[in-house]
């Protein structure tokens, strides 16, 4: 994925070059990448093509990949189409977009496929449910990356017809034009790994779906205080909770800074955006919202971005508003010395007694903990893996 950066580069002095009308680097360097992208596109329509009976969703997301292929085939003619008008920057970075812009509406529409294949095959297919998930969540994947890919690369040209070379290299350019798109795109892949870590050791979609319906109760007592309920789910990752609170009548939006986690919020329909959530918080009115969550990020904050998160929510919720923080319960020797050091972005546990002091200490009328989810080894009952603080304005 690295040689997309070269390969702006190379066009940015492509006009410097009035001399020659060919550029053979270029040319070389474009062919490497449509062969990157056909390698990978031909691997994700391998995945779709199995042998033996497919549901009919199935079948039409290989069709939507080959439209893919059939785009990308065209996509190599560029170098031949671009020779032209190499001395015409803005020109190139037209084209450029005009066919990328092309491949990411034939991605989106197989993402929409994707999206429709978790109900009709839980319908139609003979196959066992948990292999179907793990290939619908093997496909979601794969795509979600090459789309978010995509993005990136299309926001760099744009960028890019409007900075001269000079501040292209970082000489008074603002820090979104002089973080490379190699950078980008390695951060694109730490959040793909983030959500991959989330499937297999935090549960299935469904199986957190289910834990949160706990707080049904806690839900309905806030819509009795607090009237045209809209909430905020800071740390959203996979939507389970935005699911819930709107099957309860609640508006509410995500915010997640794993751009991967906010894509499979939109799958499900879910309103949802890839941002820092403290920052989000801070930029609404106060008084505005009458909930805002967090499940499983206070573990992974500094104390000043802790203490921060707790102000900005008690400064947007109105009167009787609430909010929640579940993270894991360090009373559990197992959490404590063990289990929270799998995930590689946590920083520190938080006790109960803390994580509560921090509540009234930053203003909070109320301050409860509630202890969840009994873990069990070996048939015994060693404690509670988590908690959650319940703070009330």
């Amino acid at each position: 994925m690295e040689v997309f950066d070269n390969f702006i580069d190379l066009f940015m002095t492509a006009k410097k070059q009035s001399a020659s009308p060919s550029n053979p680097q270029a040319d070389a360097l474009v062919e490497r990448i449509y062969k990157e992208i056909q390698d990978r596109k031909g691997q994700l329509a391998k995945d779709v093509s199995q042998k033996g009976e497919e549901p009919a969703s199935l079948i039409q997301a290989g069709n939507a990949l080959e439209r893919i292929k059939t785009k990308e085939k065209r996509v190599r003619k560029w170098p031949k189409i671009l020779r032209p008008v190499r001395r015409d920057q803005q020109t190139v970075n037209d084209c450029l977009l005009n066919a990328i812009e092309n491949v990411i509406s034939e991605v989106s529409q197989f993402r929409k496929t994707l999206a429709n294949l978790y109900p009709q095959n839980r319908e139609t297919s003979n196959r066992p449910m948990a292999v179907i998930d793990k290939r619908i969540n093997h496909l979601e994947g794969k795509i979600g990356h090459f789309d978010a890919a995509l993005q990136l690369i299309v926001a760099r040209l744009q960028r890019s017809g409007e900075l001269s070379p000079e501040l292209r290299k970082g000489e008074g350019a603002d820090s979104a034009a002089t973080v490379s798109l190699f950078d980008e795109l390695q951060d694109l892949r730490v959040d793909a790994f983030y959500l991959d870590f989330e499937d297999k050791f935090r549960g299935s979609r469904e199986m957190i779906k289910e834990r949160l319906l706990e707080f049904t109760s806690h839900l309905c007592a806030l819509k009795e205080r607090v009237e045209d309920a809209t909430a905020v789910d800071v740390g959203c990752g996979r939507g389970e909770w935005l699911e819930v609170l709107k099957e309860n009548g609640i508006a509410a939006r995500g915010v997640d800074m794993n751009a991967r986690m906010a894509m499979q919020c939109h799958a499900y329909g879910l309103d949802a955006e890839c941002g820092d959530g403290i920052a989000y918080l801070q930029n609404l009115p106060s008084d505005s919202l009458a909930l805002v969550s967090g499940f499983h990020i206070v573990e992974h904050l500094t104390l000043s971005q802790l203490l921060e998160l707790f102000y900005q929510s008690l400064r947007v919720l109105r009167p009787g508003g609430m909010a929640i923080f579940e993270t894991p319960n360090p009373e559990c020797l197992k959490v404590s010395s063990y289990t929270f050091y799998l995930d590689p972005t946590h920083r520190n546990p938080i006790p109960p007694e803390l994580l509560s002091f921090i509540g009234t200490h930053t203003g909070f009328r109320e301050a409860n903990i509630e202890r969840l989810h009994l873990y069990k080894e070996e048939g015994i009952y060693k404690g509670y893996g988590d908690y959650v603080g319940i703070f009330v304005k």
